[in-house]
This record gives structure tokens, sequence and C-alpha cells, in this order.
């Protein structure tokens, strides 16, 4: 069955295809990309997980080659790619999306106080996400929400002639800086491929992208000494290290028999690779929940 439709409107064409089509399908963008999508959760992980006598992704699509180095980062990263492991993620997820909606009360607290009726909440969504994505791959939320329920009162606000408000928050940071980096991601993979290539080699020198990069890689290898620091300690102490993180469940398997490990940067590679793709799945899947929050039963 094919479908037809604008990948920009709003959803829509995505959602008619995932209806009408099988559990795997070929999505045509122009006249060259062609995409592979997923409607059955079971598919991606045979493919992620079990695919050994063909390679799943292209290479061109991945940052590792599928060499003996790929095969090692899967066989330690493996476990963390399971439904089991995502479901234990659950809870820090769920007390991000609480916090949101703690959030949006202040919010619409404020609001209210100023004549207005309703509020963007597009910012508010990348903030849960970067929270709940820190959460699972480093052990701890960056509290971008918590750090903007502080500032709801003393914030900026404009309402609109139609009561709509907009607030003007400050930012942190790391927040900031992970920010920059999905635009530079973006952009790799929206310009036009000479004008990526060509910003691809010169992004490194900038010294805004080695601001940000340095501030994030910084952050992560904190969480990496962090974590590797604790598992010593319970060794020392002949003590069950219990891991609650990306981060902490590498570092608790290093330097037991029969386990490989990885270097300090191939830890942060991994890292970073799981939060920025995990905050985009983060953020559709909190977007969906919240969608069907009005159109269910308490």
């Amino acid at each position: 069955m094919r479908v037809y439709g604008n990948i920009f409107d709003d959803g829509g064409f995505y959602n008619e295809a995932f209806k009408t089509g099988a559990a795997i399908w070929q999505l045509f963008v122009g006249p060259f990309d062609k995409w592979v999508g997923f409607a059955d959760a079971q598919e991606m992980e045979d493919i992620l997980n079990r695919a050994t006598r063909t390679r799943a992704v292209d290479q061109r699509m991945v940052s590792l080659k599928s060499d003996d180095v790929w095969r090692k980062h899967r066989r330690i990263t493996n476990p963390l790619m399971t439904s089991k492991y995502l479901k234990s993620m659950t809870p820090a997820i769920s007390e991000n999306a609480r916090a949101l909606v703690d959030l949006w009360k202040s919010k619409m607290q404020r609001v209210k106080s100023k004549g207005g009726t309703c509020f963007s909440c597009e910012d508010d969504f990348r903030y849960v996400s970067i929270d709940a994505i820190t959460s699972i791959t480093l052990g701890k939320s960056l509290d971008t929400i918590p750090h903007a329920i502080s500032i709801i009162e003393t914030s900026k606000i404009e309402i609109d002639p139609h009561g709509g408000a907009t607030f003007h928050l400050p930012k942190l940071p790391l927040y900031e800086s992970l920010r920059y980096l999905f635009e530079c991601i973006g952009d790799a993979t929206t310009l036009p491929v000479f004008i990526a290539y060509i910003k691809q080699q010169t992004l490194g020198y900038t010294p805004t992208f080695r601001k940000h990069y340095k501030r994030v890689v910084d952050y992560i290898f904190g969480f990496v000494a962090e974590a590797r620091q604790a598992v010593k300690e319970a060794r020392a102490l002949s003590e069950e290290y219990e891991a609650k993180s990306l981060v902490g469940m590498v570092a608790e398997k290093e330097g037991l028999p029969g386990q490989e490990s990885l270097h300090e940067w191939e830890l942060r590679d991994e890292t970073m690779a799981y939060i920025f793709a995990g905050h985009d799945t983060t953020a559709a899947a909190l977007q969906w929940g919240y969608n069907e929050v009005p159109y269910r039963e308490p």
C-alpha cells in the first residue's frame, strides 16, 4: 500500500503511514533519499540485538564502521537496548513527566495573574526530554525543569492580544550547550550534502563549537569518573554496586573476568549517542502520551 503526503504536515503523514503500513516500511523523501520506518517495537529490537549475518544499518548512518570495534561496542551495550532495561528506566521518565506537570501548573498561575489564557509548551518538552535522558544515561537529571520552576515568578512574560503567553526563561549553560549540538546535528542532516560536508569539516575549529562541546564532554566525564569510583569502592567493601544508569551499567562490568570494557573516550561517545538519539525518542513518546491524556478516562 502506498501513502502519499508531506512529512512536515504536523505528523499527519506519519500517523497515516503507521496506521496503514506494515511493521517495517520504506519512506521515500524526495527523489533520492529513502528511509526505513518501524511500527513494531519487537522488530526494532530484533534488528538491533539479533541481526548477526547482515549489517542492519548503513555504515554512512552510524559513527562506527561494522568492524571489530563496532562489534565490541554492541556486545557491551546490547543489554541497554533490551525492553527489560528500557522498562527499568520508566520511573525516571515518569518522575520527569510529573515535574513537567508541576511546571505547567506554575506557568498557568503566572499566566492567569497577567490576564492570559494559555502558553506555549514547545520549550517545556525539550526540558523534560533532556532531564529524562540525562537521568537514564548519567543517573542524574540535568534539572532544567526544577530550574524553570524556580524562576517562573521572576521571569519575563509577554501576553499577546489573544491571551497567549510567552515566557522568557534564562537557560542553564549546559542545556544551551546540548541544544547547540542538537542544532549542529540537525544541520548535518537537513542541509544540502555539499554545504553540510563543508560545515562539518570546519565546525570543530570554531570557538563556539569547541566551547559547547567541551562543556558537554567535561560533564559526561565527571559522571564516568564518579561511576567508576563508586564501583571501585563497592568492590573494596565486597558490596554489590547497583547501577541505575547507562554509565553505571557499563562501569559495573569493567574489570570482571570475561567482561570487556570501553576506553574513556569510547564510553563518552556511547553516552553522547544515547543522549542525542534518546532525546528525540523520549520527546516523541512524551508528546504522544500527553496528547492521549485528554481522551482517556481518569
